[in-house]
């Protein structure tokens, strides 16, 4: 098994996604702590509990964005890239026209 992992991360390529992986990971857990530290003071801050409630709701709301990405960004980018190659300035401009 250590041999097989070994010749995997022996590719480049590999190693780059392995530490690609490994950084995805920290960096969700990192925000996952910043969002449990952030808890009490949130509760401090609003006196008003249906404020903080809205503000739980507009925060949820913005990490299913970041969270799922739903392709927004890959989506438009490859939209663009085809774009700029056949120096169309009118799919520039509007990428989602048919």
């Amino acid at each position: 098994m250590l041999k097989k992992i070994r010749e995997f991360l022996g590719n480049r390529d590999n190693k780059q996604l392995s530490i690609n992986v490994v950084m995805t990971f920290f960096i969700r857990g990192l925000s996952m702590v910043i969002s449990f530290l952030s808890l009490p003071i949130y509760i401090r801050f609003f006196n008003d509990d249906s404020v903080l409630g809205l503000w739980y709701t507009i925060l949820s709301v913005i990490v299913w964005f970041l969270t799922f990405d739903l392709g927004f960004g890959n989506g438009l980018r490859n939209k663009l890239v085809a774009a700029f190659s056949k120096k169309e300035m009118k799919k520039l401009l509007f990428p989602y026209q048919p």
